[in-house]
């Protein structure tokens, strides 16, 4: 069976080692994204006799709050301090167009294995192609459906698209990306497209410090804060100090106009007897 993939492919996908393919949608999806790297596990036994102690502490506070029927609190609790830890990366960026003016380089990224390996380094966004086409919604809502109802699943795909539809705003920010062929509009306009990045996430749900593109995030915002910071002052330096100068010149130049019309005029209502 032959899938027809949103980006494009240098060598055919393969299905990782140790995977137990469930269905259909299950093979298109661990053939369509990156492989995951799991956090590597402390092989120190302290630090693993610590987990183990919290762990006994976990389940004696959890038995004693079912024993004494107060379970609702204890979740409360937990639930309130899991919810207040927010994540320190940027949960927003500009779009490709406000981007492009910060100083934002766009290129596309030839050689990847999926069209969610997006980086970002000193400037440079590097996204691989993404085909729109007449199926391309169906499969990434297809996708989304699976990351959300797939247990134990990273949602790539939907911050993925979370990622597009804060770079896609307007029909002119999907042109810019058509030409450095990040996307392969083959839809029937741009505005189609940019259709497409603004509803496909919509009533989706995502916890923000499992968000693979983080570190762009986070890079982008810096590099935007720099280069605003660098821009004031070349502003204040450049133009402010030019603007005063041709003030005062003009300043002076009228000074000057006008007492060469006074003088002028003095002279022919007074002429020298």
């Amino acid at each position: 069976m032959e899938f027809e993939y949103l980006g494009k492919r240098d060598s055919p996908p393969t299905v990782p080692d140790g995977v137990e393919v469930r269905h259909l949608l299950h093979l298109f999806y661990i053939t369509s994204i990156p492989p995951v790297t799991q956090p590597r596990r402390s092989k120190n036994p302290i630090m693993a006799k610590n987990k183990n102690n919290k762990k006994k502490k976990v389940n004696n506070v959890l038995g004693k709050a079912i024993h004494c029927g107060h379970l609702l609190p204890l979740f409360s609790r937990v639930a309130t301090s899991s919810t207040s830890r927010t994540s320190a990366a940027p949960e927003w960026i500009p779009t490709t167009t406000e981007l492009k003016k910060a100083g934002v380089r766009f290129k596309v990224k030839k050689n990847a294995m999926s069209f969610l390996d997006v980086t970002f380094h000193d400037g440079l966004m590097e996204i691989p192609t993404l085909a729109l086409y007449e199926g391309s919604e169906s499969k990434l809502r297809n996708l989304i459906a699976f990351e959300q109802c797939y247990p134990n699943t990273i949602c790539h795909v939907t911050f993925y698209l979370l990622f597009m539809d804060f770079l896609v705003n307007s029909p002119h920010d999907i042109l810019i990306l058509q030409q450095k062929e990040i996307i392969l509009n083959w839809l029937s306009s741009e505005e189609e497209a940019t259709h497409l990045f603004k509803q496909i996430n919509r009533e989706v749900t995502w916890n923000l410090r499992k968000n693979y593109l983080s570190d762009v995030y986070d890079g982008v915002t810096r590099f935007c804060m720099l280069r605003r910071n660098k821009w004031r002052a070349l502003l204040m330096h450049n133009y402010f100090s030019k603007t005063i100068s041709f003030m005062l010149a003009m300043t002076i130049m009228a000074i000057m106009t006008f007492l060469q019309t006074y003088f002028t005029m003095y002279t022919y209502y007074h002429p020298r007897s």
